[in-house]
């Protein structure tokens, strides 16, 4: 059923029907196009809700689970304009930083670029992301709390869920020394937006400088190459350090 040698070990056709018959709600979302399978929802979440009808994994499956949801996710973003640029960015700003956080991260493995870092931290309110070596904490970042500022922290594609947005960045700059930011840049409201819970749409530059209180460092629009569609990336330094 499955061509990896690893998972297959793990799933066969008597599980994946013994799964889908535990779990109806997934049988549900196979049929109706949300998911290509049982085993697809089990690697995508379904191993972090602990379902019923899957088979016991053992620690060391679950580790090459997680390595390979990350890899899927990176294939699958292989050609993104925004995340490329995310990403160099980032890499090129952490060179001298020992703590990164990503706020918001909604399960994405964007901490994996940063593995030489002493302290990664992934905050949501759903679902942070959950390796090894990375504190995950499910919590409202408004409520989090640190003993010490991050040399870095991301915050990409959140803050147009959030309604306190203006409160949020003040808590990224005084969270951390410096900060990556992006969020859809001038998206339409529309029901594809409402429905993916964005409620600030359109956001340009007038909202980041509303919400920060001051202009970014440096930002940048980017552009998709297929759907042409544009996100601002901001880089703020806390004025608080040096």
């Amino acid at each position: 059923m499955l061509k990896d040698p690893i998972l297959s070990q793990i799933w066969n056709s008597s599980i994946e029907k013994s799964y889908l018959d535990t779990n109806r709600d997934v049988a549900m979302a196979v049929q109706s196009g949300s998911f290509t399978s049982g085993w697809d929802h089990f690697f995508s979440c379904g191993f972090k809700e602990a379902r019923p009808g899957a088979p016991t994994i053992t620690p060391e499956i679950l580790d090459y689970i997680k390595a390979s949801i990350s890899q899927r996710y990176w294939d699958q973003r292989k050609d993104s304009v925004y995340l490329m640029q995310v990403r160099c960015l980032a890499q090129f700003i952490s060179r001298n930083c020992e703590s990164v956080i990503d706020v918001g991260s909604n399960g994405c493995p964007t901490l994996d670029w940063f593995p030489s870092e002493k302290l990664r931290v992934s905050v949501d309110l759903h679902v942070p992301y959950v390796a090894n070596e990375i504190v995950a904490s499910k919590c409202n970042f408004l409520d989090y709390y640190a003993d010490n500022c991050f040399d870095l922290g991301l915050c990409l594609q959140v803050l147009e869920h959030v309604a306190d947005a203006r409160g949020f960045a003040a808590k990224l700059l005084s969270t951390c020394k410096r900060v990556i930011v992006s969020v859809p840049y001038k998206w339409e409201v529309n029901e594809n937006t409402m429905e993916i819970g964005h409620i600030h749409d359109p956001v340009d530059e007038k909202k980041m400088l509303l919400w920060f209180g001051r202009s970014p460092d440096f930002q940048i629009i980017c552009e998709e190459r297929e759907t042409a569609i544009q996100r601002l990336i901001c880089y703020y330094e806390s004025k608080n350090f040096s």
